[in-house]
């Protein structure tokens, strides 16, 4: 048997990777959803970039959520404080503890992107932060708050989304990814996985390029609610 179809390794670098790749992928396929699902595995992507930029030597100690019980219980044992105690302190067994530190809650997009933009929270001498322009502001806006979010968190409705203006802010979340990735001097990766970042974001790149490129302002949806009344968002 292919050793393929068997197991599989995988890291943040190449999880961003695999979502770039999929991002081509969509964008150059033909079937009626290929935006949606483009947007959301640029999302990841962009996610992915964010936290990775972040993550520094020790992740735990940089890119947890400590306001949740699953981070409070990653800094205990980073502490070195037995499981038995922190399952105690918690009201909690063990094996529940044990899942917490193994699969954490990150930090929210919108706390990640806070602080790629300040020095303080780059963990590198010689780290540049984020820089976004009032545009890709909005465009991370709509990617985020309009569009993945609603498909993901999809409510009973009807939606027809124009997508050339897609085009705009999937442009704009590029841009960053690649400055985060290759530009901040936060991020360390193989050779192969720099290549092949370079390359999936030149074949994104290259798809969004095809078409026109529409500033978000001029985006127009059209929601039907469950009450079948129609409603127009910019």
């Amino acid at each position: 048997m292919d050793t393929q179809e068997e197991y599989f390794e995988i890291d943040e670098i190449d999880n961003l990777i695999d979502n770039l790749e999929m991002t081509a992928h969509f964008l150059e396929s033909h079937f009626s959803y290929k935006w949606k699902w483009a947007i959301i595995a640029l999302y990841q992507a962009f996610y992915g970039a964010l936290i990775s930029t972040l993550s520094g030597s020790d992740p735990r100690q940089t890119v947890i959520d400590r306001q949740r019980d699953s981070g409070k219980a990653v800094m205990l044992h980073v502490n070195r404080i037995p499981f038995d105690i922190i399952a105690s302190s918690f009201g909690k067994n063990e094996e529940t503890i044990r899942d917490w530190i193994s699969n954490p809650y990150l930090i929210s997009i919108e706390e990640a992107l806070r602080r790629v933009k300040k020095k303080e929270y780059l963990h590198y001498s010689d780290a540049k932060p984020l820089v976004t322009s009032a545009d890709e502001e909005d465009d991370i806006r709509m990617l985020v708050k309009e569009f993945r979010n609603e498909f993901v968190h999809f409510s009973p409705k009807g939606w027809v989304v124009f997508t050339p203006p897609l085009r705009r802010i999937l442009s704009s979340i590029l841009r960053i990814v690649y400055f985060l990735e290759f530009e901040s001097n936060c991020v360390s990766m193989s050779e192969r996985q720099e290549q092949d970042i370079k390359n999936a974001h030149k074949k994104v790149a290259n798809l969004l390029a095809k078409g026109k490129i529409i500033k978000y302002r001029y985006l127009r949806y059209f929601i039907r609610d469950v009450d079948s009344s129609f409603r127009i968002g910019w």
